[in-house]
């Protein structure tokens, strides 16, 4: 029988090699999906390059991708005759990033690409805003088998693509990301906010963090206000970075554990989000939560499940975008620790009940049933 393929950019398998250590949240169910079916893993590095084109095809290129909102690179790329035989060799083709997942479903509604494609489109509806987009995904709707961690982006892409989206879970390696035996608070305490894309509104989070409040730990690579007020501060860390060797792997694991043990003696975590469909931030809400921490996040229109997430009953909900709001709700986390405890306490049972990995993996294979 064919496999069942992950495509991914890159560093997945590297980290599969890391001798069952490294959190897997980022295999999206792969190693349960393993366990009953024949799945590989194929990374964009191991596919042949693409053709070379001259100074004219270049530039022609460049503006064909800049008028259209579309890697069209990518599209030429993966239909070279070697590329094309590589990726037709799965049965199933499951895929979690915009530009890959928009250039094979281009290549589905061309007849191109044999494989059924599952499309995790997180992110699609703020992917362009351009009108030629648009008309080419709807173009390739009923080709593809769509996919969306968030509620919120599922209503949204419907609209705009005219077809059934299904609601797949991220989930939290339960192994790695596990609740601390003793819940020891650090002296002096601090909280703490993580996350490296684009969506985080660290600007907003900076100017509402009074002098006043404890320390606050931002863990990230972005760059932040120089220098940084007194009670804040910068921890460099990104443990999801694309490793290439064990070597690296390794380096990321020790990053990823100190992060763990971060959560785990921080007040709480704190989750401010511009306004998007992209369900930002639910990795860190949910280790935030799984970590037994209260945690208040920007209720975004991607919010990633409308039942499960509930306002003051396993989170705390702010307006994104909002500083007093936003203000009043860190001032209530620190006075109020029975509030703390209890939205810890829920959160972690969420996490536990509904966005582990094995859930992603339980609605994943549901989605498989649908491929004929």
């Amino acid at each position: 029988m064919k496999p069942i393929v992950f495509f991914f950019r890159g560093g997945r398998t590297v980290r599969l090699a890391a001798d069952g250590k490294f959190p897997t949240d980022l295999l999206y169910g792969y190693e349960y999906l393993s366990q009953k079916y024949p799945v590989q893993i194929l990374e964009q590095d191991e596919l042949s390059p693409g053709i070379k084109r001259s100074w004219i095809q270049e530039k022609w290129l460049q503006y064909r991708m800049k008028r259209d909102g579309i890697k069209w690179d990518h599209v030429e790329w993966y239909s070279t005759p070697e590329n094309l035989a590589k990726l037709n060799e799965a049965r199933v083709i499951f895929t979690t990033t915009g530009s890959q997942g928009v250039a094979l479903s281009i290549l589905r509604q061309e007849k191109k690409l044999t494989a059924e494609l599952i499309f995790l489109a997180t992110g699609l509806c703020d992917y362009s805003d351009r009108d030629t987009f648009w008309r080419v995904i709807q173009k390739c709707a009923g080709d593809v088998i769509w996919t969306s961690l968030s509620h919120g982006e599922i209503r949204q892409l419907e609209k705009k693509i005219g077809a059934t989206v299904h609601y797949v879970p991220f989930g939290t390696d339960m192994d790695f990301w596990s609740p601390p035996e003793n819940e020891a608070i650090s002296d002096p305490p601090y909280v703490i906010s993580v996350g490296n894309d684009a969506k985080r509104d660290y600007e907003l989070l900076v100017k509402a963090w009074k002098s006043e409040y404890p320390e606050l730990r931002i863990v990230t690579q972005r760059k932040l206000l120089n220098p940084l007020p007194h009670n804040i501060k910068q921890v460099d860390s990104d443990w999801c970075f694309r490793p290439t060797n064990v070597s690296q792997v390794n380096e990321l694991l020790s990053q990823a554990e100190d992060l763990r043990e971060m959560y785990r003696k921080s007040l709480f975590v704190v989750v401010p989000l511009q306004e998007t469909f992209q369900p930002s931030g639910q990795s860190v809400t949910q280790q935030g939560m799984i970590s037994k921490k209260a945690v208040l996040v920007s209720k975004i229109q991607g919010m990633w499940n409308d039942n499960l997430m509930v306002d003051q009953q396993n989170c705390y909900f702010v307006t994104p975008g909002n500083v007093k709001e936003f203000q009043n709700g860190v001032e209530t986390l620190l006075n109020n620790k029975e509030l703390r405890e209890r939205l810890g306490k829920n959160g972690c049972k969420t996490v536990q009940e509904y966005f582990s990995t094995k859930n992603t993996a339980a609605e994943l294979e549901k989605v498989l049933r649908l491929v004929s």
